[in-house]
């Protein structure tokens, strides 16, 4: 087994058994119900002239996976993607449960502001796992892989590379369109 692999395994036996601390703890880490009121793309395309440093009485609901983790003295900065849109999550303190590590799949909810710099974000007020990732994360800079590591890891490949799921997707709508093209023959 190789160096890359046998780390792989090792985080998710550590990712299961984290789990089933949960579990033991009364925590369901697959709930079956978030109710978002909200998508990343539609508050990004209805936020768009929010100024630098504003804050909003607006409260959301999204959802999104989390593809980058920061902490800048005491200001936990989360990047949440869903469907190839980005948001800024802003947390005030160090969650005082387990905050959700990159991969996990989590739902928000708080106010929407925009940080110093302009960036479009949401103050969390509460947050949820919905579903923890069981695939060990990648570079978190995003540093392109060889072709054989992006097939060998395709489940990793398709989590944090948007050109990779686009190619799915365009594959997946041909087919199909192929296919009701025959059926109506």
């Amino acid at each position: 087994m190789g160096e890359l692999q046998h780390a792989r395994t090792s985080w998710r036996a550590a990712r299961l058994a984290e789990l089933e601390g949960m579990r033991c703890a009364g925590v369901d880490p697959y709930p079956a119900r978030f109710d978002a009121t909200t998508s990343i793309s539609q508050l990004r395309a209805q936020f768009v002239d929010l100024p630098a440093s504003a804050e909003t009485e607006e409260r959301v609901s999204c959802t999104g996976r989390v593809v980058l983790l920061r902490d800048h003295g005491g200001i936990w900065f989360v990047t949440l993607e869903s469907g190839g849109a980005k948001l800024q999550l802003m947390c005030d303190s160090r969650p005082r449960v387990e905050p959700p590590r990159r991969g996990d799949l989590i739902g928000v909810t708080g106010l929407i502001v925009a940080s110093r710099t302009g960036e479009l974000s949401v103050r969390v007020q509460e947050f949820e796992l919905l579903s923890a990732s069981l695939v060990a994360p990648g570079d978190k800079r995003g540093r392109p892989r060889s072709v054989e590591h992006r097939s060998r890891y395709r489940e990793a490949d398709l989590m944090e590379n948007l050109q990779s799921r686009k190619v799915f997707t365009m594959r997946s709508e041909a087919i199909s369109g192929i296919r009701v093209a025959l059926e109506a023959r």
